[in-house]
């Protein structure tokens, strides 16, 4: 599988940017893929919406959007990597049963 590294990033460019796996491909370890690509697209549209209602920059408009959007598809990344490795670690099943024993599963 095939992910961009977590701190990928690249310059702001006016009337162009990306959403989804098109801006921060990763593998799906973390279950953040669809609920990232839809976070982008609300919080673009938001910014597009305000610039254009209060006459301002669109392009600071997009440049604010990915700002934002490059932490949390950073932190997703790194914990998207995480996931992957503990997963196929040689001791995976002990490492995943402690996982869930860490969200509180099997705790009655």
């Amino acid at each position: 599988m095939y992910m961009l590294a977590p701190d990928h990033t690249w310059e702001h460019k006016a009337n162009a940017t990306l959403v989804g796996d098109a801006a921060h491909l990763m593998t799906p370890f973390a279950g953040e893929g669809v609920n990232s690509a839809m976070l982008d697209a609300l919080e673009l549209a938001q910014g597009i919406i305000l610039a254009v209602r209060n006459e301002t920059s669109l392009s600071d408009a997009v440049k604010e959007y990915e700002t934002k959007m490059f932490v949390r598809a950073k932190a997703n990344a790194e914990e998207t990597v995480t996931n992957l490795k503990n997963i196929f670690e040689d001791d995976a099943p002990k490492t995943i049963v402690e996982w869930f024993n860490s969200m509180g599963a099997g705790s009655g």
